[in-house]
């Protein structure tokens, strides 16, 4: 058999995968124990313990069955496939907006992330979780390609009302649109008027919206400057990256007043 044969000939039996779980677990167990635990005739059971006992993957002895080592090791590897699919399959709805080798992440560390989409019946979704973590943030770090009134004023809220504290490196047009326009010159320039913000402009493309507010990372992608999706985690490893990464922008950028 190939390697894709062999898998599949555990991938197409949720009672092979159990089995070989079971066993990993506790190394030997009496068949009629695998009975109990396993939701499946005597036949049934025997008949997938006959598949792994032909690949080595199970001995058996007077009722008595163990995992070999070989078991162990396909049990293992078969586990870390299922968990980098699902992983996957989780992320897709986010990944598929974030511009090619921009995500220099490893992507197990979202393992645990929680991601927001714009649905039917709630397309402000996205915006509505960002702005709630805003107005419960005392200090935040922020990359933003793209900006927002409801964003701003949550933001403002925080500085200029609760004492938060924040820096924002943003593309070009974002300094000229706070600087130029009134709503947000009114907004941004009580924050810097507190002496608790501070506003950059990056001499370039900024790939995705990135911010770290206190604990919590947020990234949002967008299309076109329409956020299509938002992630959020507070993995410390993300964050440290996250900091860096803001760094390496704010290095490359030059801070401005809208005053």
């Amino acid at each position: 058999m190939s390697a894709i044969d062999t898998i599949e000939l555990l991938a197409r039996s949720e009672h092979r995968v159990r089995i070989l779980d079971l066993l990993c677990e506790n190394g030997t167990l009496e068949k009629h124990v695998l009975g109990d635990r396993i939701d499946a005739s005597r036949t049934t059971i025997g008949r997938n313990l006959d598949a792994l006992e032909e690949q080595g993957w199970v001995s058996r002895t007077n009722g008595t069955c163990t995992i070999t080592r070989q078991g162990e090791l396909v049990a293992e590897a078969f586990a870390d496939l299922v968990s980098e699919v699902e992983l996957t399959d989780k992320l897709r709805s986010f990944m598929r907006w974030v511009p090619d080798d921009t995500l220099d992440l490893d992507l197990s560390l979202l393992a645990e992330s929680k991601i927001t989409l714009a649905q039917p019946g709630d397309p402000y979704a996205m915006i509505n979780k960002q702005v709630q973590l805003i107005k419960e943030t005392e200090w935040y770090r922020v990359v933003l390609p793209f900006t927002g009134l409801h964003a701003t004023e949550a933001a403002n809220e925080q500085i200029v009302g609760n004492g938060a504290e924040g820096e924002l490196v943003v593309e070009p047009d974002i300094a000229e649109l706070y600087c130029s326009a009134q709503e947000y010159a009114d907004l941004w320039g009580e924050m810097e008027a507190t002496g608790r913000l501070e506003l950059f402009a990056y001499d370039g493309t900024l790939p995705y919206s990135l911010g770290v507010f206190d604990d919590t990372v947020q990234i949002v992608v967008a299309e076109d400057d329409e956020p299509r999706a938002l992630l959020e985690t507070t993995n410390e490893t993300v964050r440290e990256w996250a900091l860096e990464q803001y760094r390496r922008y704010k290095r490359h950028a030059d801070g401005f007043s809208v005053s």
